[in-house]
């Protein structure tokens, strides 16, 4: 039973990202892993992606390239597809760490029916890397996610058979917190086991959702929330509101450093509502924004 070695299925939808594609494969190629599944689903790329995932066709289970409503939409013809004893969901512009599908194996052995959580490695192309390292997942502290009580990161979840046969399919209502949503409906009937090995570099760029439409992201995230809060005990309301100033605060201050002047009426008004809290935010997050910004600049660390 100890020697039991899992199917692995990995899901990765692809969309115009071609310029990062092979580098991910290679990444799952290096695993050596000898029961693997890669499904590619591409939504129709035109920026030489088909060209890519032709002269890897032969490492996929099943790919395919067609118009489609959106990254949940994809995952999902995947999720149909997929027979894995264990499941993850990757993007095209992330890479696995090696030695990852060991240590993951190894979480599945002790418990069959769970989540299992790894740490991720946020990279720029140019810049410092930062560990994330999941803890406190639990429903409500996922679901409260203003409370920083709980850390996760998409690239370092992977889902048992176990999961994936209950909780169905993502909502692909949703564009940005899909995983968010599958989390917290996985959290309600599922223990968390957590991986001490890195699991992957989450890549972060320019055209990334979480750099070029956060404050969209930020908005469904909170929606996604209250969908859940009649589930807890009690839920701090006041805090999801100062959460969400804050979060407004720090989004106005980043347009500002970056020069964009519609972010000007936005600043007024919170120093109107809120001007005690409003200029204690900026004058604390105004050094980090800044210092965020120039650690991009420094040379990269392999993860």
């Amino acid at each position: 039973m100890s020697d039991t070695v899992p199917r692995i299925s990995i899901i990765t939808p692809s969309f115009n990202q071609g310029r990062f594609l092979e580098e991910m494969i290679e990444s799952v190629v290096a695993q050596q892993w000898p029961d693997l599944e890669l499904f590619i689903i591409d939504g129709g790329s035109t920026d030489g992606t088909l060209e890519v995932i032709k002269k890897h066709a032969h490492r996929f289970t099943w790919w395919v390239s067609e118009p489609d409503r959106g990254q949940s939409d994809a995952l999902n013809k995947g999720l149909r597809r997929a027979t894995g004893d264990i499941v993850t969901m990757f993007n095209t512009d992330d890479v696995f760490a090696d030695g990852i599908f060991v240590a993951i194996a190894k979480a599945w052995r002790r418990n069959r029916r769970a989540i299992y959580a790894a740490p991720v490695s946020n990279f720029y192309s140019r810049g410092r890397e930062m560990l994330i390292r999941p803890r406190g997942l639990t429903l409500e502290n996922v679901v409260q996610y203003w409370t920083r009580q709980s850390i996760w990161h998409d690239p370092g979840l992977f889902w048992s058979r176990a999961v994936i046969d209950e909780i169905g399919e993502l909502d692909d209502s949703l564009t940005y917190t899909f995983d968010f949503d599958y989390l917290a409906r996985a959290l309600q009937r599922f223990p968390v086991e957590y991986v001490d090995h890195v699991a992957a570099g989450f890549r972060l760029h320019q055209e990334s959702k979480t750099i070029s439409q956060t404050e969209k992201m930020m908005a469904e995230t909170a929606a996604v929330s209250q969908r859940y809060w009649h589930l807890l005990p009690s839920v701090d309301r006041d805090g999801f509101n100062r959460a969400q100033f804050d979060a407004e605060v720090r989004r106005t201050l980043s347009k500002l450093i970056r020069g964009r002047r519609e972010a000007l009426p936005v600043l007024r008004r919170v120093l109107r509502e809120r001007p005690l809290r409003a200029l204690a935010q900026l004058a604390l997050l105004f050094p980090r924004v800044l210092l965020e910004r120039l650690r991009r600049l420094l040379p990269a660390r392999h993860f």
